[in-house]
């Protein structure tokens, strides 16, 4: 009846649409086949690097470099990485600020041990610092980092851009989009794990999920805001004065309708009870004692008076009466009885002729 409403919601799901599309688009980045493919490429460098650098510290550890000293367990593991980088930002930053680390010079002492460093421990240190300063300690460390910062992403990545309400006017807009975005968002997190599980256990050989075809999930939920705006762009245009004014009429005839019907026994009854009063009402005119008067009086008139002066003209024929006067009968209905009233019309001056001669 009145487009505007429409109008209006159509629009406010073309926003939440733009932004699940916004989020939608950040999201897929991290499930695409480019990125997968990525993610398998990031750990086999990851673990390619770990390889070199475990090699690095094997030589760190052999006894041709330095035979008098056996080095301990773990020396160029991480956590020794950590002590050797905190002595270096202790020694450039506070015990020999200016020199390079470590401090060799002759009168210089170990930072942690804090003694006097002889010929063999200048020697070590030296290779220490080589070592740290490797380029294969350098590549593990930057590619462990950067594999735990792309799996964080991938964990974090919203794979949901579509709240439950935009979903439900989704479907109700358009059945076709809603099952390509159930579809779509089922794949997703199916990838994630997948490559989840690829990552933990190494093993890249079980088979991809797949994508379902055509346009990305971002693109069709924008194409779709565009089409809602349009749609209601033409429901405004189509908002006629004249045509409104005779919907609202029709509007509220519908409504009086409506109204009606709720009372519609008490309307029927109405009418029926209307039909009996009007019924009764002319049988009761009918049957009026004035009206039954009349009848009766005029049934007699025509039927009894009548008849009756006739035959008293014929005995009064008989009884040798010439004059040419009929007698007046005349009849009237009085509470139900029928009366009548017989009169000699010019009687006395008849009588009075016939008694002269």
């Amino acid at each position: 009846m009145n487009p505007e409403p429409d109008a209006r919601a159509a629009e406010r799901l073309a926003e939440r649409l733009d932004t699940a599309a916004a989020s939608a688009q950040i999201s897929n980045r991290y499930v695409t086949d480019r990125a997968l493919d990525e993610v398998r490429q990031r750990q086999a460098n990851a673990t390619a690097a770990a390889a070199a650098w475990k090699l690095a510290q094997d030589r760190l550890h052999t006894k041709e470099v330095d035979a008098d000293v056996e080095l301990l367990d773990g020396t160029g593991n991480d956590a020794w990485k950590k002590l050797f980088k905190a002595a270096e930002a202790f020694s450039t930053g506070h015990a020999y600020t200016g020199h390079a680390h470590p401090n060799i010079e002759d009168g210089a002492r170990c930072v942690l041990c804090q003694t006097l460093l002889d010929e063999s421990a200048k020697g070590r240190l030296t290779r220490f610092a080589a070592f740290v300063a490797d380029a294969a300690s350098t590549d593990a460390d930057a590619t462990a980092t950067r594999m735990k910062e792309t799996m964080t992403a991938i964990a974090d990545a919203n794979l949901a851009p579509l709240d439950t309400p935009t979903l439900t006017e989704l479907h109700a807009a358009d059945a076709g989009l809603h099952a390509f975005v159930t579809q779509t968002l089922d794949a997703w997190v199916k990838r994630r794990l997948w490559v989840e599980t690829s990552v933990r256990t190494s093993d890249w050989s079980t088979e991809r999920p797949p994508l379902p075809d055509g346009d990305a999930l971002d693109a069709r939920l924008r194409s779709k805001a565009v089409a809602l705006r349009i749609h209601a762009k033409e429901l405004r245009a189509s908002l006629d004065p004249e045509a409104k004014r005779l919907l609202d009429n029709e509007k509220a005839a519908l409504a009086a309708r409506q109204g009606l019907a709720l009372r519609l026994g008490q309307i029927e009854r109405h009418i029926r009870d209307a039909n009996l009063h009007q019924n009764l009402t002319k049988v009761h005119t009918a049957l009026a004692p004035r009206k039954v008067s009349l009848k009766m009086t005029e049934l007699a008139n025509a039927y009894v008076t009548a008849e009756l002066a006739k035959v008293m003209t014929e005995e009064l024929t008989a009884l040798g009466y010439r004059r040419k006067v009929l007698p007046d009968i005349r009849g009237r209905t009085d509470v139900g009885q029928t009366m009548v009233t017989l009169k000699v019309k010019d009687c006395i001056d008849a009588w009075a002729g016939a008694l002269g001669r």
